[in-house]
């Protein structure tokens, strides 16, 4: 029997689980049963039973979703997708693709090979950080696939400069690791600036949520100042500020 998790949900007024969609699966599960072990499924099973954006699933179903347009190269998804083809029958939040800017693991080998020819450059990278074309990608695939999404925030903890030069293992790679924390701030900042200014031009229903950041050290309390006057939907909860919860409680309710 079909667990139908979007009635839980909703019946019993619970905080929503998003499972978070991966390119792989979501492209799988728009095959046809007979691309798949030559059509030899298990009886009462089919392909398409993988989409659980479909209340009618066999297995599970759920209309809310997190999905992260950082895994995509280009602003459109070029295969089918049960994102891309739900027909309004869910809810996707869209992550704006910091992850993958704090780890190297850029998807787009235009915005990547900007973003290395000046890693070891970061006033040079800050300057020029427009130029990637990564903002601008990243709002049209948001305002193309989602109905809420996370503005494009600068991870601090992408940096190597913030922790005296030591960083997170997994920001080894990463294009952004010699800006400093103010300079990731800034950047940040232009990011909202340039939703805020281009917003609608894709689709106007997409509501944005301004992202807090806090990776300690007085980092949150600047993070917060810059951002706090910018007239989105909602607000994220990033980086640290899980740990630091009583800060981002107090900034929220100051915004409130």
């Amino acid at each position: 029997m079909s667990k139908q998790y979007t009635f839980d949900y909703d019946a019993a007024n619970f905080a929503v689980y998003l499972p978070s969609l991966q390119k792989g699966y979501s492209q799988y599960a728009t095959r046809k049963d007979s691309t798949v072990r030559d059509g030899e499924l298990p009886n009462g099973f089919s392909i398409s039973d993988l989409n659980f954006f479909d209340k009618n699933s066999s297995l599970w179903s759920s209309r809310y979703s997190l999905y992260s347009c950082g895994q995509f190269e280009k602003s459109v998804i070029e295969k089918d997708d049960i994102c891309a083809y739900r027909k309004g029958d869910g809810i996707v939040v869209g992550d704006s693709g910091g992850f993958q800017l704090g780890t190297g693991a850029i998807s787009s080998k235009s915005e990547k090979q900007h973003l290395e020819r000046f890693k070891n450059k970061p006033n040079e990278q800050y300057a020029r950080w427009m130029d990637s074309g990564f903002a601008e990608r990243t709002l049209r695939w948001l305002e193309k696939y989602t109905d809420y999404a996370m503005t494009l925030d600068m991870v601090l903890w992408g940096s190597s400069v913030w922790n005296n030069g030591e960083g997170y293992k997994h920001t080894q790679n990463s294009q952004i690791r010699n800006l400093s924390v103010q300079q990731l701030i800034d950047l940040s900042v232009n990011n909202l600036k340039y939703f805020d200014d281009n917003r609608g031009k894709y689709k106007d229903t997409t509501k944005f949520l301004n992202v807090l950041q806090d990776c300690g050290k007085g980092t949150g309390e600047k993070w917060y100042q810059a951002v706090k006057d910018f007239p989105f939907e909602g607000w994220a909860l990033g980086s640290d500020t899980k740990k630091l919860m009583i800060d981002a409680c107090k900034w929220l309710s100051q915004i409130a």
